[in-house]
C-alpha cells in the first residue's frame, strides 16, 4: 500500500513539474482585440473616447447602479465586486487613446481605443493587453482571455456605438 502511494504522489509530482515547464514556454502576455463600426461623425466618437466623463455614459461597469464612480483629470475609480478599479487615460492622441485599467489584486491591463476609416466609416478597435503572472494556472487561462473578456469589450463597443447613434452629449 505504502508502494502505491509513493508512485502516485510521484506521478503527480512529475505531472506537476511537466505542466510547469511547459508553462514557461508560453508567452505572459495575452492581447484582446474587438471591433465595431459606428457610423457616426469620428469627432464624436473620439470625444466618447477621449473624455473619462464620457465614459459614464457607454462603459458598462460603470453603468451599473451599484457603482458610484469618482472622475478626477483622466483617472475614473470605482468599487465592484469588492475590488478597487482604476481607469486612467494615459494618452490622447488623433486617433484614440492608450489606458491602463487596474483592479486590486490583479496585473494591469493596457487598453489602445483607435478609431480608424475603413471605406468611409469609422471603426473603433479596441486593444486590450493582458500581462499574465507567472503561475501555470494563470499561464493556460490565458488561452481563454479572448473567449472570457473579449466578450465584454465587444459590449462596451456596442454600447459606445448606441450612445454615439443617440446623438446624446
Amino acid at each position: 500500500m505504502l508502494h502505491r502511494i509513493k508512485s502516485f504522489a510521484f506521478v503527480i509530482l512529475g505531472f506537476f513539474i511537466v505542466i510547469t515547464l511547459f508553462s514557461l514556454l508560453m508567452p505572459s502576455t495575452a492581447v484582446v482585440v474587438r471591433s465595431e463600426t459606428i457610423p457616426a461623425s469620428r469627432a464624436d466618437i473620439l470625444n466618447q473616447i477621449q473624455q473619462p466623463e464620457a465614459w459614464l455614459n457607454w462603459y458598462p461597469p460603470l453603468k451599473d447602479t451599484s457603482t458610484v464612480p469618482s472622475v478626477q483629470g483622466d483617472t475614473i475609480r470605482w468599487n465592484s465586486s469588492n475590488h478597487k478599479n482604476i481607469l486612467f487615460i494615459e494618452k490622447k492622441h488623433r486617433e484614440g487613446i492608450r489606458a491602463s485599467f487596474t483592479r486590486s489584486g490583479e496585473l494591469p491591463v493596457l487598453y489602445d481605443i483607435t478609431v480608424y476609416e475603413i471605406d468611409g466609416l469609422p471603426q473603433v478597435e479596441w486593444k486590450a493587453i493582458h500581462k499574465l503572472p507567472w503561475y501555470p494556472w494563470e499561464k493556460f487561462a490565458g488561452i481563454f482571455l479572448d473567449d472570457l473578456a473579449g466578450q465584454g469589450y465587444a459590449i462596451a463597443l456596442v454600447q459606445l456605438k448606441e450612445w454615439v447613434q443617440s446623438g446624446k452629449e
